[in-house]
């Protein structure tokens, strides 16, 4: 546990469990707890939190990101996103290396915490790795990021499958 609220957090949904609590009610229930005391300290300490509504309730990890501190430029974030959408073969957990390297050590617009929060929000999504990606976008430059990090790392993807149709024929065709 990182703090004493975290352990009073896991220690009151371990006494729930065994109380015969739902589990997904005290994952929830826990998840809000946390998000809504850590969101009061951050309107406590001054700065805004990012909120985006489900329900009426805030996502706790879009809670946590905060705007890059190093000024994006779009460009480079499409480029950056389009270079390793054209090299990125084999486990999508590559990704996250690429990640780290372009966007917490060369960049500085991220830092391994708000990467580590981008991973957990990708991890309860369909295409986890590739959600994170999205993520990432929208923490250094909101939608406008989100959405072109998301076309910069599908679109090699799309431009080979496109390269390679022509030869599809042949190749079914071959012995």
């Amino acid at each position: 546990m990182r703090s004493a609220f975290l352990a009073a957090v896991g220690l009151a949904a371990l006494g729930l469990y065994f109380l015969g609590v739902n589990e997904i009610l005290i994952l929830f229930g826990g998840a809000i707890v946390v998000s809504l005391v850590r969101i009061g300290q951050r309107w406590s300490a001054g700065s805004a939190a990012i909120l985006l509504p489900l329900g009426g309730l805030p996502l706790p990890a879009l809670s946590l990101a905060a705007p890059a501190a190093v000024p994006v430029s779009l460009l480079q974030l499409f480029l950056t996103r389009l270079k390793i959408g054209a090299v990125l073969y084999g486990s999508g957990y590559v990704l996250l290396a690429f990640l780290r390297r372009d966007f917490v050590e060369r960049l500085g617009w991220l830092t391994d915490r708000q990467l580590l929060d981008a991973v957990a929000v990708g991890q309860f999504t369909p295409g986890p790795v590739f959600t994170t990606a999205t993520f990432v976008g929208y923490m250094v430059a909101g939608l406008p990021g989100a959405a072109l990090a998301t076309i910069g790392i599908f679109l090699p993807s799309f431009l080979f499958v496109a390269a390679i149709e022509p030869f599809v024929p042949r190749l079914r065709g071959s012995p």
